[in-house]
């Protein structure tokens, strides 16, 4: 088992899954998307954009803000003094939103990021008899 722990486990490479999968019939597809920055550091950045007379930020650059991933993936190429359009509602009027031009400060030009990652696994259409005899024993009740 050396080998395996040191390729996979201790070594950067990935497990060979969608071979090891088809042994049992199962299809194994995996989806990566763009690695964008992480939550933590988004959070940094919005907090950074409020200001004392702010009740709530409603969108950036025009993205309704906002979920946290929705902020990370338009913050993926954002530098510092970049310019972008806050719209907010302020403290002294809830019921108006405002909308004005703030210079991002403070972003590093490498943050932590992390990528979403989609995995599915699907049993095979056409299986071998030996396909079959693997599936049937891990996933078939007697």
């Amino acid at each position: 088992m050396r080998p395996f722990f040191k390729k996979y486990v201790l070594g950067k490479e990935r497990l060979p899954l969608k071979e090891y999968l088809a042994y049992a019939g199962l299809d194994f597809e995996v989806t990566s998307y763009e690695k964008i920055p992480t939550y933590q550091y988004v959070d940094v950045l919005k907090k950074s954009l409020e200001q004392d007379n702010m009740v709530d930020i409603s969108s950036i650059d025009g993205t309704q803000a906002m979920s946290t991933l929705d902020l990370c993936k338009i913050a993926v190429d954002w530098k510092t003094d970049d310019v972008v359009e806050l719209t907010y509602k302020d403290i002294g009027d809830e019921s108006e939103f405002k909308t004005e031009m703030v210079t991002l400060k403070g972003i590093s030009d490498n943050p932590t990021t992390f990528q979403e990652v989609s995995v599915r696994i699907t049993k095979m259409e056409k299986m071998n008899k030996l396909q079959r005899r693997i599936y049937s024993d891990l996933f078939e009740k007697e």
